[in-house]
């Protein structure tokens, strides 16, 4: 269809943003709603799940005439951290005898946010944050030499033989002195014939050492229940006397049958001995 060229052509209507006059594009915000926006959300079971904690430790503070105030005023941790473990075991206690779910268990979602505050901060506690290292003083091998010269150390009498025992059992084992030796019992020891790892066809005595508690382990909430750490060491007759295994070895096998009954490890040691062997 042909088009007159004299007509004249209509313009196209621009798009206009305007919203006419006296209106605006933006609305104005109030103090009240800019305070309501800015609050963090709480979703309603976590709510729930605070203010039933509030209560029960409310009643629990009435009942034995607590003031937990006061406590956080004289800024005193011993009585503080005292009240809040006395608090968590006993309300584990009630929970439980009402058939509810245990204090502060993991799956009792009023408690996430709890759980989640300590496993952050175990991770962050393993990246060494908030942390200081303490290194230990390493004993060179002229000092265990010079033990060893002096007679401190070694198969000679029971006395060497249990410092030969208490020295090697902190290198191997990784133990401190204290309390970690303290609690070592005979039935962590166990000596049996495997068959060599470098060689299979060949079989050699393995030291086993099983962990009653290792303070390695993560302490997460998720990682209580852990099975026990085991060393397995093997033997080296090229170290002779030396030898942990060796050591351990004629120490379990000295023992009394008395001190085995009862699941020591460390007891007081004959200062002789008859034709001067152990």
């Amino acid at each position: 269809m042909a088009t007159d060229a004299s007509s004249p052509q209509k313009k196209k209507r621009r798009l206009s943003l305007s919203l006419g006059k006296g209106k605006q594009r933006f609305s104005v915000a109030s103090s009240e709603e800019l305070e309501h926006i800015s609050m963090k959300y709480v979703p309603k079971n976590t709510t729930t799940g605070i203010n039933w904690a509030f209560c029960l430790f409310s009643d629990w503070t009435e009942q034995l005439s607590y003031q937990p105030e006061l406590l956080w005023t004289l800024r005193d941790p011993e009585k503080f951290s005292t009240m809040i473990s006395q608090f968590c075991l006993e309300s584990y206690a009630h929970t439980k005898d009402e058939g509810a779910l245990p204090f502060m268990s993991q799956k009792d979602g009023r408690f996430k946010s709890i759980h989640t505050v300590l496993n952050v901060s175990c991770e962050l506690h393993q990246e060494g944050v908030g942390t200081e290292k303490v290194q230990a003083r390493i004993v060179t091998n002229l000092e265990e030499n010079l033990l060893l010269d002096m007679g401190v150390l070694g198969v000679h009498s029971p006395v060497a033989l249990q410092n030969a025992v208490f020295f090697y059992c902190g290198v191997y084992l990784c133990l401190r002195g204290g309390d970690e030796h303290r609690e070592l019992k005979n039935s962590q020891f166990y000596i049996d014939e495997v068959r060599n790892p470098s060689g299979q066809t060949q079989m050699i005595k393995c030291l086993i050492y099983t962990e009653h508690g290792s303070k390695n382990r993560p302490r997460s909430i998720h990682q209580v229940h852990l099975e026990n750490k085991i060393v397995y060491h093997y033997a080296k007759k090229e170290l002779g006397e030396k030898c942990f295994l060796f050591l351990m070895d004629l120490y379990l096998s000295k023992l009394s049958k008395k001190a085995v009954e009862k699941d020591l490890f460390y007891c007081k040691p004959a200062q002789s001995t008859s034709c001067g062997k152990l």
